[in-house]
Parts: C-alpha cells; sequence; structure tokens
C-alpha cells in the first residue's frame, strides 16, 4: 500500500504515460535565463505543437501525461502566467517564456 501511495498507483495498478491531447503549451519557447551552467543545448528552446515536440537540436518528441503531470524530456511543465517552467530529474527548475 505504501508503493501504491508513493507512485499514485490506485486499485494496484501504476499511472501509465499516455500522450498529452491539450494545446495550452503550443508555440516555440525560449529558455528565460540563457546563463544557467549545464543545461543540455536541446533544452534551450522547443517548438511544441499539441502533443509534438521538436527541441532546439531538432530531435522530436511527443509531451506525454501521467497522472496530472505532463512530461517534457523526462521532466514535468507547468504553465503559469504564460511562463512554461520544467523541473528535470535533477530537482532543477528552468523557465521558458513563447516566441511571438
Amino acid at each position: 500500500a505504501a508503493l501504491q501511495e508513493l507512485f499514485g498507483a490506485s486499485e494496484g495498478h501504476a499511472h501509465k504515460a499516455r500522450r498529452y491531447t491539450g494545446t495550452s503549451f503550443d508555440g516555440v519557447w525560449v529558455m528565460q535565463d540563457q546563463d544557467i551552467p549545464d543545461v543540455a543545448p536541446w533544452l534551450t528552446g522547443f517548438h511544441i505543437c499539441g502533443c509534438y515536440v521538436t527541441y532546439a537540436d531538432g530531435v522530436q518528441d511527443k509531451l506525454r501525461q501521467i497522472g496530472d503531470e505532463v512530461m517534457l524530456g523526462g521532466g514535468s511543465i507547468a504553465l503559469d502566467a504564460g511562463v512554461l517552467t520544467r523541473c528535470g530529474k535533477s530537482g532543477v527548475a528552468l523557465t521558458f517564456v513563447r516566441c511571438t
């Protein structure tokens, strides 16, 4: 039961990743603070269209949803007041602004 609570499982089944179906993250995003050290080049910017993502290095990916979290490249993303925040596996939070 403790593991079920830890991983957000219900009735013995862990949440499975599914394709993200929203559009609120659509757009071209660039990292706000370009001076943060050790940020992988692919993560300095990206284009999201529906569930599809193209990173700054040209690699394509898909957004995934696990429970209530939307995942981008292994980190969770959230949108607040027009700023996208990605919290990676390392715990570092990066912020991005939408290009217009």
